[in-house]
C-alpha cells in the first residue's frame, strides 16, 4: 500500500510531483519527505480529482529526499490500482538572480554598511502569493538614514519605507506578496536634499507575519 522513491536535489530547486490514477479505483496520496523520512509536504486530492500533485515545492537544503506514493488512509484504505508518478525539476528558484546577491529566507537577520562606495545592498528571497511579510532596517553607527525597498525580480519598486520605524529607522510592518516568485529587499539610504549622503551600519530583519 506504499512505495518509496529516492532522489537528490539542490537547495532552492523547484520541483513538482504528480501521482495520477491509471487504472482501478486508487485514491492517490503523495508525501514528500526528507532524508530522515520526516514529512515535508503532502497532497491528497488535486483539482477535485483522486490524483495528487505537489506543485513548485522549494527544496530547503541540498540532500536526499523521498517521494512516498500511497493511497488515502494508507494501510486502512481500500482503493487499489496502478498509477503514474512524475517528478519534474523546474530548475533553481534563483537562476535569474546575480551571483553576488545573497539569497535569504524568512527569519533572517542581516547586517551591513551603506556608504558612498556601497549606497545600496540587495537580498533575494522567494515568496508565495498571499505571504504577509515584515521588514525592518535599523541604523547602527554613523548617521545613516535607512530606506527599504521591496523590488520585483525585474527590479520594479513594489513598496518603500523611510522613517516609519522611528529615529530615522525604516519599517515595512505589513506587506502582502502579490504573486509567487522571487523578490528583492533593497537596503539603502534616504537621499533627499535635506539629508544627503548619510552613511553607517545597519541591521535588517526579514520575517513572515503569521498573525494575519
Amino acid at each position: 500500500f506504499i512505495h518509496y522513491y529516492r532522489f537528490e536535489a539542490e537547495q532552492n530547486d523547484l520541483i513538482s510531483i504528480s501521482m495520477d490514477q491509471v487504472s482501478g479505483s486508487i485514491d492517490a496520496y503523495l508525501i514528500l519527505a526528507n532524508s530522515a523520512l520526516q514529512q515535508l509536504f503532502a497532497n491528497d486530492d488535486s483539482n477535485e480529482t483522486q490524483n495528487s500533485l505537489i506543485s513548485q515545492y522549494l527544496i530547503p537544503e541540498t540532500g536526499t529526499y523521498y517521494i512516498v506514493a500511497t493511497r488515502f488512509e494508507r494501510e486502512e484504505g481500500r482503493t487499489t490500482g496502478s498509477y503514474r508518478l512524475e517528478l519534474t525539476d523546474h530548475g533553481n528558484a534563483f537562476d535569474g538572480v546575480p551571483e553576488d546577491v545573497r539569497r535569504v529566507d524568512y527569519g533572517t537577520s542581516l547586517s551591513g554598511r551603506i556608504d558612498d562606495i556601497t549606497p545600496q545592498i540587495r537580498y533575494a528571497f522567494r515568496a508565495e502569493e498571499g505571504d504577509v511579510i515584515r521588514v525592518s532596517m535599523n541604523q547602527g553607527d554613523g548617521d545613516l538614514d535607512p530606506l527599504i525597498n521591496i523590488l520585483s525580480e525585474s527590479g520594479r519598486v513594489m513598496f518603500s519605507d523611510d522613517d516609519t520605524g522611528g529615529n530615522q529607522n525604516a519599517l515595512i510592518a505589513q506587506y502582502t506578496i502579490p504573486y509567487t516568485g522571487v523578490f528583492y529587499v533593497e537596503a539603502t539610504r534616504y537621499a533627499g536634499s535635506d539629508n544627503p549622503n548619510t552613511a553607517g551600519s545597519f541591521t535588517l530583519v526579514l520575517a513572515q507575519r503569521m498573525d494575519q
